[in-house]
């Protein structure tokens, strides 16, 4: 039997992101590449839908978040395309 504290509603994917950064990436993950992790979560993906329940998240919820990414995804493989995303904002 398990113990701690009970879900009383579905959590939201912010809830559930703030869980995962904290618990999954930052012990496992490099400082720099969990410092990523966060600022994306924080700036691009906890806006548009953190406040969704995990219960009734889908692909199809949401169409064209990707394409509203306020950056070319490939850019951000680079030091200096991080650097040129972070000056913009």
């Amino acid at each position: 039997m398990r113990s701690g504290p009970v879900a009383t509603a579905p959590p939201t994917l912010a809830s559930y992101l703030a869980y995962w950064l904290r618990e999954l990436v930052d012990p496992n993950l490099a400082p720099a590449t969990a410092t990523n992790y966060d600022m994306f979560v924080r700036l691009y993906i906890v806006p548009e839908l953190g406040k969704k329940r995990l219960d009734k998240l889908s692909v199809q919820g949401r169409p064209g978040v990707a394409q509203r990414a306020p950056w070319p995804l490939p850019v951000l493989r680079t030091r200096q395309g991080r650097a040129a995303m972070l000056r913009r904002r």
